[in-house]
């Protein structure tokens, strides 16, 4: 199965980004994804008869929304099961401004960019959908699975009503909260390490984040 590689604007601030789209109707990888769905004839017949009989297939969309920094490479191989499941569902991974495919080349370290901008760049994957399945398989019904893993869980609550009612369901993996506040760290030798432990964490990440940003424009500079 080759992902079609495509290109997609975000919702409000119209950053552009890049994505992919599986499907396993798509045995030739292209550079647009906006090719008619490779439909056979008896297919194409069914469903001539299907809305004659005020019958639609039914179309299952899959977005799946990256954790912070991973890319939509990460998720190749779940893409391509869940696309392999059925001719009648269509995946679709993308990353988020500043990452991976969506990384701006020009000036690759962005350090304005918030979960608000994520969010704008899911909006954008929502209303792509929408028009791709307006463009491509308007007789078909269409139904939306959000796939969210960690902070791509969380941008679903983001969503402006008309979006939100596009999704029907939604499968949420490591989207808790890090929040640890209710815990007593001097209860015990275990529990005050690990609340060290988590400290530690948190703390290293803003830390080593600045540090790649200025060995990163050294190189820039050079």
């Amino acid at each position: 199965m080759h992902p079609i590689v495509f290109e997609f604007k975000s919702a409000i601030d119209h950053y552009p980004l890049v994505g992919h789209l599986f499907s396993s109707s798509s045995s030739k990888p292209s550079s647009s994804p906006l090719n008619k769905l490779d439909k056979k004839d008896e297919q194409q017949e069914k469903d001539s008869k299907n809305l004659s009989l005020g019958m639609k297939r039914k179309i299952n969309y899959v977005i799946i929304n990256c954790a912070t920094g991973i890319h939509q490479t990460f998720y190749l191989s779940f893409a391509k099961f869940l696309a392999g499941q059925s001719e009648n569902v269509i995946v679709f991974t993308y990353d988020y401004r500043g990452m991976g495919k969506s990384r701006n080349t020009e000036k690759p370290i962005q350090k304005d960019v918030s979960y608000l901008d994520f969010a704008k760049d899911f909006w954008g994957m929502l209303e792509h959908v929408k028009e791709y399945h307006s463009q491509h398989a308007s007789t078909c019904e269409m139904e939306l699975t959000v796939v969210g893993h960690s902070i791509g869980a969380y941008l679903l609550m983001t969503c402006p009503p008309h979006l939100g009612k596009l999704v029907n369901r939604a499968f949420l993996a490591s989207s808790y909260h890090a929040y640890f506040g209710y815990s007593s760290p001097f209860r015990n030798w275990e529990s005050l390490w690990n609340y060290i432990n988590v400290r530690l964490f948190f703390y290293s990440i803003p830390i080593l984040s600045y540090l790649n940003i200025l060995e990163n424009n050294g190189r820039s500079a050079n």
